[in-house]
C-alpha cells in the first residue's frame, strides 16, 4: 500500500487547529458562565443583606396593624422630579421600609433623605442613597409619625433640611 507523503501531516494540523478552535470555545463558554454566576452571587448576596425587605416582606405588607403611607410630589421648584410610586410601609414597632419607585438619580455629591414628623419636631430617620429602591429604618419609641417627607440633600445628610420635600405625604389616623 502506498501513503502519500505528507497526508498525516495534514491530519494533524487540522486535527490541532481542531482543538484550538475547540478550547477557545471552552474559553469562551467558561468566561461567560463565570460572569453570570458572579451576577447570581451579587443578587443572591443582596437578598440576604435585606432579609427584612424580602424575607419578611409580604407579612409586614398583610399586617392590619401595618400602614402603607404614600408620598407624593411636592410643590415648588423641586416637585418637578419625578418621583413615581414612593410609598413608606410603617409597622406598629417602629420600624419599616421605603419602597422608592423612580426617584431621579442624584449626582454623586447628593443623597436623599427621610424625614418624619414626630411630636411635631421633623427629625432625619436615615439617609436614602442616591438611587434608591427599598431602605428600611426605625422610628423609637411607639413609631406615632404623623408626615414622612424626602429630601434631596448633600452626600452624608443635614441634621435639619432647608430644602423643600421632593415627595411628601402625611399618616392618616
Amino acid at each position: 500500500m502506498v501513503v502519500p507523503i505528507g497526508s498525516g501531516r495534514r491530519r494533524s494540523r487540522w486535527a490541532a487547529r481542531g482543538a484550538s478552535l475547540a478550547a477557545a470555545a471552552a474559553v469562551v463558554v467558561a468566561i461567560v458562565l463565570g460572569a453570570q454566576v458572579d451576577h447570581l452571587h451579587h443578587q443572591v448576596s443582596a437578598l440576604q443583606a435585606h432579609p427584612l425587605l424580602f424575607a419578611a416582606e409580604q407579612p409586614v405588607l398583610t399586617s392590619p396593624s401595618t400602614r402603607q403611607i404614600q408620598l407624593v410630589a411636592a410643590s415648588g421648584p423641586t416637585g418637578a422630579v419625578s418621583p413615581g410610586k414612593v410609598t413608606v410601609v410603617l409597622t406598629r414597632s417602629g420600624t419599616g421600609f421605603v419602597e422608592v419607585g423612580q426617584l431621579a438619580a442624584l449626582p454623586a455629591d447628593r443623597t436623599y433623605q427621610l424625614w418624619g414628623v414626630i411630636g411635631g419636631k421633623t427629625i432625619s430617620l436615615g439617609l436614602l442613597g442616591r438611587n434608591p429602591s427599598v431602605v428600611p429604618f426605625s422610628v423609637a419609641g411607639d413609631g406615632s409619625v404623623d408626615a414622612f417627607a424626602i429630601t434631596a440633600e448633600h452626600a452624608g445628610g443635614v441634621i435639619q433640611s432647608a430644602n423643600q420635600p421632593v415627595v411628601a405625604g402625611e399618616v392618616s389616623a
